[in-house]
């Protein structure tokens, strides 16, 4: 089936298969205002939308107290201003027809501003708290920004929500109707923005979701075949490989992989749901990925190689000898072959562990390089500057363990000429976040993420964070964290943590010793600077 390399080398899910996909382009704005992070719970409590006379009685009460103001919002950048007080004050409101109707109203000052991003963040405060159909609300609201829309930043806004976004969130829900729509969408936007790649992008992403849609469609016999015999190997294997190797649907792909007729593909999916808890278990579920992967070619193996890999960096801190020296060649080619094919049209790719003088880096505590791993000391504050000043956009990964201590690992990050941090296990091991947003730490501001035992000793773990002009999205271990949806106008850097330079990206700890195996960043929008050190 000719169909699946073209999918597989585009990164079509974007986020929902990260590890695969090149990086994602964005929605943007230029208005500068501040955004909630949303975070949707794992089993969100959501609440029935309210009747329609307590929705007009809500849209009253804004009426009464932020008429005044809507009537005055009588620019793009007015209504941006005050679409995000109104979103900011759904999360202070407790009677939820008024927060129903503060979002509504900010979303629908936001379409008038012709602003994707702001109008994107009411509606997922609005999925995330009420019984919505959020991708219908989403690509309503993509429809109607795109007819008024005039200045080229948001017009690329929009190609970069519909035709990435929201593709990769309607294949995701196997509504590929919805997901054409949004792709066609971007390139109507695209053509009218003067920027080549831009076009050639949004067409090429059109392009693959016709293939998915016409793929789905070329799926229905072996779906009915499920539907009267569940356990048929043929029909398990192709519907299997769709979801595995086309929508990157693990999840749901292995199960069926699992009962299907390719021997191969068969056991290495069992040793997958079996759970890989032991180095025994992790090195033979990536070396079974890794044989059914040489029955194949193309970016199916690549997409099989990339399963390996999983397995293989959850085994790497524990092997030695040449059981280590062969993962560690394995692990190379699936790097090399990650080029070939991801997608990736943005720029290059650095290893900054590479580039790094630990004497002229570090900033505060003891920091060794040593076999290409780099190691922090138990100071609380230790911190390393890495020699790079990234680009406006970019992706940034750091493959590390705690190895002692019970608390946090910090990334320093940069965007819109800002510093700010992402940390990991602070406060006892028992939260995540963004820190100093609106002045406020980790542990008390909008993204907050509390959980016992956030990082474990002595695990490997890949962060990555999608650094775009608007808002971050982390990714641990393959699995999205949270979308921060931000101009960086409130964020910053707490002092203990702050480096030398204002511009660079850095790691830092704090009273626990960590290992850094890697640290990579890829380019999306324009070029970094590597620093001569």
């Amino acid at each position: 089936m000719q169909w699946q390399y073209g999918l597989l080398a585009a990164g079509i899910l974007g986020a929902a298969s990260a590890s695969a996909a090149g990086p994602a382009r964005p929605a943007t704005t230029t208005a500068p205002a501040t955004l909630p992070a949303v975070t949707r719970p794992a089993t969100p409590v959501k609440l029935i939308v309210p009747h329609a006379l307590l929705i007009e009685r809500g849209a009253s009460a804004v009426d009464e107290v932020f008429g005044a103001d809507i009537k005055a919002a009588d620019t793009p950048e007015k209504k941006t201003t005050l679409a995000r007080k109104l979103i900011d004050a759904a999360a202070e409101e407790r009677d939820a027809n008024n927060r129903y109707a503060l979002l509504i109203r900010g979303r629908d000052l936001a379409i008038e501003a012709g602003d994707v991003t702001t109008a994107a963040a009411a509606i997922d405060v609005l999925d995330a708290g009420y019984q919505v159909d959020g991708l219908k609300l989403r690509t309503e609201m993509v429809t109607a920004t795109q007819k008024v829309a005039r200045s080229p930043e948001r017009r690329k806004a929009i190609v970069s929500y519909a035709g990435d976004e929201l593709v990769a969130e309607a294949i995701k829900a196997e509504r590929y109707d919805a997901a054409r729509t949004m792709a066609e969408l971007a390139l109507t936007t695209a053509r009218l923005v003067n920027d080549q790649n831009l076009q050639r992008e949004a067409g090429a992403k059109l392009s693959q979701v016709r293939e998915v849609e016409s793929a789905w469609q070329e799926l229905r016999p072996a779906l009915a075949t499920l539907t009267e015999r569940p356990e048929d190997p043929e029909a398990n294997l192709k519907v299997g490989r769709f979801h595995c190797l086309v929508r990157g649907d693990w999840d749901k792909g292995l199960p069926l992989l699992a009962k299907g007729s390719d021997a191969a593909l068969r056991d290495a999916a069992k040793l997958d749901l079996a759970g890989a808890a032991t180095l025994d278990r992790q090195v033979a579920a990536g070396d079974a990925w890794w044989v059914a992967a040489e029955n194949a070619n193309g970016a199916t193996q690549w997409r099989l190689r990339q399963r390996a890999g999983t397995f293989y960096e959850q085994a790497l801190g524990s092997l030695t000898g040449l059981a280590k020296t062969r993962v560690e060649k394995r692990l190379a080619t699936i790097e090399a072959d990650n080029v070939k094919f991801s997608g990736n049209t943005g720029g290059r790719t650095i290893d900054l562990l590479e580039k790094l003088d630990i004497a002229k880096a570090t900033v505060a505590g003891k920091w060794t390089l040593k076999d290409g791993v780099l190691q922090s000391d138990l100071l609380g504050g230790s911190r390393i500057e890495l020699p790079y000043k990234p680009p406006e956009e970019y992706d940034v990964r750091v493959d590390f363990e705690r190895v002692e201590g019970n608390e946090s690992f910090i990334a320093i990050l940069v965007a819109a000429g800002r510093q700010f941090t992402y940390v990991m296990g602070g406060y006892g091991n028992a939260v995540q976040g963004f820190d100093m947003v609106d002045g406020a730490n980790v542990d008390k501001n909008k993204t907050t993420l509390r959980e016992r035992g956030v990082l474990q000793n002595g695990k490997r773990y890949t962060f990555v964070a999608k650094v775009r002009r608007g808002g971050t999205e982390i990714i641990l271990n393959g699995k999205p964290v949270q979308k921060f949806i931000t101009d960086y106008s409130n964020v910053g850097i707490d002092p203990r943590v702050k480096l030398r330079e204002k511009n660079v990206l850095g790691l830092a700890s704090w009273t626990s010793v960590v290992k850094v195996h890697k640290v990579q960043v890829t380019e999306v929008t324009g070029t970094g600077t590597l620093l001569k050190r």
